[in-house]
């Protein structure tokens, strides 16, 4: 008997927690998988299209750097919401909080994902960060470096 299809809930989970270990860890092949190129990110910033795995990588750097700065310990995501759009077309939210320590080291800020089967693989196709108090992470998710 086949495995049931994952919900949409399960699939934002399951990227939520493979692209946070390797931000956490500064492993980018683990991260990386978990979006397609292009992938549209939009904040208060900015819209830009990553087109190459360099650009996913200054993002990538870019963020870590940010995490860095805020001594951030803990990443920590929660789907808040989950739903299909069609068999290959997810939407999902999410609440991310940074964490150093035991203090919230930034406003708990949402985020708004596509996500997309290809290939029979789910990958991040756009993300929508709503962060307010941080501009040097929004900066770094909405404009090209």
């Amino acid at each position: 008997m086949p495995e049931p299809e994952m919900t949409a809930k399960q699939i934002s989970e399951d990227l939520l927690d493979r692209s946070g270990k390797g931000l956490m860890t500064g492993n980018f092949d683990l991260f990386a998988p978990c979006f397609a190129l292009p992938h549209r990110v939009v904040s208060f910033d900015g819209e830009r299209d990553l087109t190459s795995v360099d650009e996913l990588r200054q993002v990538f750097d870019g963020v870590r750097k940010h995490f860095a700065e805020r001594q951030v310990t803990l990443l920590h995501r929660t789907c808040v919401s989950a739903a299909f759009l069609d068999a290959d077309t997810a939407q999902a939210t999410h609440e991310t909080r940074l964490i150093a320590r035991t203090t919230i080291v930034q406003q708990p800020y949402p985020v708004l994902s596509i996500l997309r089967r290809i290939g029979g693989v789910w990958q991040v196709a756009r993300s929508e960060y709503a962060i307010v108090d941080a501009p040097s992470h929004s900066k770094t998710l909405g404009t090209a470096h």
